[in-house]
Formats: C-alpha cells, structure tokens, sequence
C-alpha cells in the first residue's frame, strides 16, 4: 500500500485509536509515534531504513512496534533476517494508522493556520468617537503597508479599556490614560490641546487677538456641556476653569460621549471643553472652535498594549500608522 510521504513527518502525542476488525471494535491508547513506525516499516520493508528515516535507533523503533503490537494482541509484522512483511493483522493495521495519521496532520494543520491568522488580528478597544473618527483612516492605511493583517475595533467606553487590555480581551487600547498601570505599556502616540466649542457665532472673543484662540477666563460663567464629573479627563478639565465671581456655579449638562458634547453644543446647551483628537467630529456640526490658551493645556494620547504580551510588535506597527494618520487628520 502506497504511502504518502507527508503522513510519515511528524510526531504528536497521544492519541486515541479505534478500528474494526471481524466487526469487533477495539478501542487503544497508542501514541502517533507508534503508528508512523507502522507506516514508515511497512513502507520501506526494513527496520534499519525505518528507523534511519525516523531519527531513532532500530531497538527504539522495535520497542514502539512491540509496544502497539501489545496494545492490538497480535503480531502486525512478520520478520526473518532477509525481510520483514505484515502479518494479517498488520494488514488490516495499516490502513486505518495512514488515516488516523492523515487526520492528525490535517488537524495540526489547520490548526496552525488559526494560529498564524490570529497572529495577523489586532484587537483594539476606542471610546466611540476614536472608533469612527479617527481608526477607519488607520486601519485603511495599515492595509496597504500590510494587507495581511485585520484589525478588529471594539468599541468600548473608556474605564473599561484597561481591564480588558490587562486581561487578554484586547490586545491594544487607546485613550487618554493620564496615569500609568501595573502590567500595562503605555505608548504615547501624539499630544492633544483643549478647545471650547460653542455654537456657531456665539464664542466670545478677546479682543486684539484671531479668532482662532480664546482665554480659559473666557469661559467664566458660560454653560457648559460636560463629561460625568467621575471622568478623569473633565476632572482635569476642572481644575483649569475659572471660578465665577460671584460664587455660583454655571449651568452643567454632564453625557458620556465626546461626540455628544459637541453635538449639544451646537443646539446652544452650553460651551463643551474638547481635546483636539476628538476636532474631526466638529466638521459635522454647526458649532465654533477655538484653542485654549493661558494656560496652554495638552494631555497625551496614549496606546496601551499588555507588558510583555504577543501583541505588541503588531500593536507598535498600528501605533506608527495611527499616529501619522491622526496628525495628519488634524492639521486639516
């Protein structure tokens, strides 16, 4: 019986057989290196060669064959000093070890395929607004430097984004993380400035300066579309807004979302604080933007990836493209 040669290259460990003979099932534990022994002998019609071709002794390659004729109660080869042949048994042996071995190396193989092709994904956690605003332009040019790798965006809010990173369910979070985590390898991938939006007409200028920058102390007593107070980022954003004069606090509406500041923003709720990675999005409403300015504040975009993780050459190379892409977006 003709045996291909690709069924005789591996090893694997152990296995399961069951085969039939006169109708009677039996059922071994045997190991893939027995079988190949099987094949390999009855191929070559030699031990000697046998052996020689699977990188072991002729006494190892005899005790595998000894072994697996245990385990079947019955001789498989017949051997005199001249030649060696299958006994009946082996004959109906031998059959079912090239299929039991097809099957493994088929399952090896596509089972490695998985493993390559996961080797080429990259899971990326964003908060909605970096999702649609500025990943889709990255991952397109990421394609064409690499069309063999696929990023998956999970879309996510911020908290979360760590915990999932930390624990394997993303191999790459972005956001704005102002301080470092244990277990984490935080990569900065460009600096953002703040910016007042208000809708369109209504921001108040300084006088003798473009319209193009406006003073925090612009916005004394302004309403103002806010994130949830417990957001680090408005809790920075606090901390440089002016105190009224008078002792009482203007008007908050506090969302989730960037993008929803922006938005009620542009139906005059207020003047929403934003940090320039998120000024893509202004381009769909009808609202004014301008630069913050004395003090100037910058707060660092950062990629997060798993220390140590198997990520992170592919996380560095989608860095690389989001961070050109994204300045690019925003000199625009």
């Amino acid at each position: 019986m003709a045996i291909p040669e690709a069924m005789l290259a591996h090893d694997a460990s152990q296995c399961k057989l069951r085969y039939s003979i006169d109708s009677q099932f039996i059922v071994m534990n045997v190991s893939s290196k027995q079988l190949r022994g099987l094949c390999t002998a009855a191929q070559l019609g030699s031990f000697t060669k046998a052996a020689e071709k699977l990188h072991l002794t002729q006494a190892g390659l005899s005790a595998l064959i000894r072994a697996l004729e245990t385990q079947v109660g019955s001789r498989l080869f017949e051997r005199t000093t001249r030649s060696l042949s299958l006994t009946e048994a082996g004959e109906r042996m031998l059959p079912v070890a090239v299929r039991v071995l097809a099957d493994l190396d088929a399952a090896r193989a596509e089972v490695l395929g998985i493993a390559i092709r996961r080797q080429r994904v990259l899971r990326v956690g964003a908060t909605p607004l970096v999702a649609s605003r500025l990943l889709p332009a990255a991952c397109v040019a990421l394609r064409q430097k690499d069309p063999e790798v696929t990023v998956q965006i999970v879309e996510i809010q911020r908290d979360p984004i760590q915990e999932q990173v930390l624990h394997g369910e993303l191999d790459m979070g972005l956001g704005i993380f102002l301080a470092p985590r244990a277990g984490l390898t935080r990569r900065k991938l460009f600096t953002s400035r703040l910016y007042a939006v208000a809708p369109k007409g209504e921001t108040k200028r300084d006088e003798g300066r473009d319209d193009t920058s406006a003073r925090w102390s612009s916005l004394r007593g302004t309403p103002l579309v806010t994130l949830q107070p417990e957001n680090p980022v408005q809790q920075l954003i606090d901390r440089y807004l002016p105190a009224p004069r008078d002792g009482s606090l203007p008007s908050r509406y506090a969302v989730n979302h960037i993008e929803t500041q922006i938005a009620m923003a542009e139906i005059g709720m207020g003047t929403a604080v934003i940090p320039s990675f998120a000024l893509p999005a202004c381009r769909s409403y009808r609202v004014d933007i301008r630069a913050l300015r004395d003090p100037l504040v910058e707060l660092d975009f950062f990629g997060i990836t798993r220390s140590g993780g198997n990520s992170n050459q592919l996380a560095a190379r989608f860095a690389e493209v989001l961070t050109s892409v994204s300045r690019k977006m925003l000199e625009q």
